[in-house]
């Protein structure tokens, strides 16, 4: 569709209702006309970028080339002393991370139907030639249809990638962001973020379906480093695995398949992903729900780490390629003995190889401290599975 120009002084701009990692949205009212709107506008600290002003000018037309039901509507583009700002459709309801953070266990009814508008979302921006790149539950917004009734809207197209960040230089927001982003990532996007496919799209809504039935992401640890190396050379677990999930074939194999470490083993297309979820849908009981507990254990990697982490800053050096080899103190896990610095791998393409034996250690030890291995971080990730729930409120 055509983008309408627009002029700042056009609207009477209100509180703000969102913010993301170098822009925030705010409500807003069209004089001329009362109509009610959304203003999305660069951060204070981000207009000095003219890499972060040219991508907040390119996510107005990627959204103008998508007619979708279920993807939030752009009506009007314009600049504002220089500064770029985009008028989309103003949204009444709550994001899909707000509901599950709030309520914890959606129905089954729920997930089956908002499932099925977030995949016909996603197929119909892949139709656009677009790849989203940053699905999850921030990025789902359940728009309040009336009567009780709600419909996914897939919003934020301001891709945020971590070798673009961390060329810009990023604050706590934006490294909040991106903690919040890499549990759904697909694992070739630490490789080469700006490579990543559609099959990455279908990847992330495989974890969001995991993340509202089991109430946790597929890898759990305190580590970044960890939860990326156990993404690109571990299988995911099964989703009837997780304690307080009712088994069923079907959905185990639909998860397994968009969790696929290998792109070319995932669904191809959001349109194939759509048709088994179809399939899945045959064998679920709307009635019945999903999740044995209510209270199981609640374990977001996003609030497992704070955002003033080492590790984080450390990450985003090494992917930018600024510092390959720096060292960083660890958070030792529950029983385990107090961590120690270690030096960084070289996260860059092509990926470390992690080996079942740890390699030799410098210090003349039999095993060098802090060492991550597929087996002892599987092997951790299954202590953390065994510990008693944490409950709500406690």
């Amino acid at each position: 569709m055509a983008l309408e120009p627009a002029r700042r002084q056009d609207f009477q701009v209100n509180q703000s209702i969102g913010a993301g990692s170098t822009a925030m949205v705010f409500d807003a009212v069209h004089l001329a006309t009362g109509k009610q709107v959304a203003l999305k506008m660069l951060e204070q600290e981000a207009e000095q970028s003219a890499e972060l002003r040219e991508r907040l000018a390119r996510e107005a037309f990627i959204l103008a080339g998508v007619e979708s039901k279920h993807v939030g509507r752009i009506l009007g583009f314009g600049y504002d002393k220089d500064m770029p700002f985009l008028v989309l459709e103003r949204l009444h309801g709550e994001t899909l991370d707000a509901l599950i953070k709030r309520e914890g266990q959606l129905t089954t009814r729920q997930v089956v139907h908002w499932v099925e508008q977030l995949l016909v979302g996603v197929r119909d921006c892949h139709a656009a030639g677009i790849v989203h790149r940053d699905i999850k539950p921030s990025n789902v917004f359940l728009q309040d249809e009336g009567n009780g009734t709600h419909s996914v809207k897939l919003i934020d197209f301001g891709v945020a990638r971590l070798r673009e960040l961390a060329q810009v230089g990023i604050g706590l927001t934006q490294t909040n962001h991106l903690l919040g982003s890499m549990g759904y990532m697909a694992p070739e996007q630490f490789h080469d973020p700006k490579s990543a496919g559609p099959p990455a799209d279908l990847y992330a809504v495989g974890v969001v379906l995991f993340r509202v039935i089991a109430g946790r992401l597929p890898f759990v640890h305190r580590s970044l480093e960890a939860v990326i190396r156990m993404k690109c050379e571990a299988d995911p677990p099964l989703l009837s695995s997780m304690s307080n999930v009712v088994s069923i074939g079907a959905l185990d194999t639909f998860c397994n398949r968009a969790l696929a470490r290998d792109p070319a083993h995932r669904f191809q297309s959001a349109r194939e992903m759509l048709d088994e979820w179809w399939n899945v849908v045959a064998h679920i009981d709307e009635e019945a729900p999903l999740t044995l507990d209510s209270n199981a254990l609640d374990v977001v990697f996003d609030e497992e780490t704070s955002p003033e982490d080492p590790l984080l800053r450390t990450l985003t050096e090494v992917l930018s390629g600024s510092n390959p080899a720096a060292t960083v103190r660890e958070p030792p896990l529950e029983g385990t003995a107090a961590a120690s610095s270690r030096t960084m791998p070289d996260m860059r393409p092509p990926m470390a190889t992690l080996v079942d034996e740890a390699p030799p250690a410098t210090d003349g030890s039999t095993t060098a401290p802090g060492t991550h291995t597929v087996k002892r971080l599987l092997d951790e990730e299954a202590a953390l599975q065994r510990r008693p729930p944490t409950r709500r409120g406690s």
